[in-house]
């Protein structure tokens, strides 16, 4: 049997019930539209988090004015600039991680892209893959996605 929460339900039981796998599977309706599933990622809309836009693809939210998010998902390396991971859509097809990769040449970090892939590639000298959200896919559609990063990114810079 499942449950129907409103938002301020939700808000009161506190985001440890609602990602609790024990919990009663039920919708929550979230903000803007999403509808939040119990033990999913939903219960946190902030930096780098992982939505389901819809069976098949995911949002990593980021900067949008236009619905209210004014943070920015800024990766902080050592004394450089932060680098900002725009807000963008991925297609998941398989279980598998939703992560972040940091490109650097000549000692400096100079890119930030996303993939998706059932396994994560071994870090090398040029590269550094970085956890957002495992997504769980079960009969061709997202059926779970489970967060990994809360907040911002800041890695220890490389002194060379």
């Amino acid at each position: 049997m499942g449950y129907t929460f409103s938002r301020q339900d939700a808000q009161r039981i506190g985001a440890a019930v609602i990602r609790s796998e024990a919990a009663p599977i039920g919708d929550i309706q979230g903000k803007r539209g999403h509808h939040l599933r119990m033990g999913s990622s939903y219960s946190y809309e902030g930096p780098f988090a992982v939505i389901e836009k819809d069976s098949a693809t995911v949002t990593i939210l980021g900067y949008n004015a236009s619905e209210d998010r004014y943070w920015r998902n800024y990766v902080d390396i050592g004394l450089s600039t932060p680098i900002e991971l725009a807000e963008q859509d991925l297609t998941v097809t398989a279980t598998g991680w939703v992560y972040m990769v940091l490109t650097q040449t000549g000692g400096t970090y100079n890119a930030i892209t996303v993939a998706t892939a059932a396994t994560l590639p071994a870090q090398d000298n040029t590269h550094e893959y970085i956890r957002l959200a495992h997504v769980y896919v079960d009969g061709g559609a997202i059926s779970h996605i489970e967060p990994w990063i809360y907040g911002g990114v800041v890695k220890a810079g490389r002194v060379y």
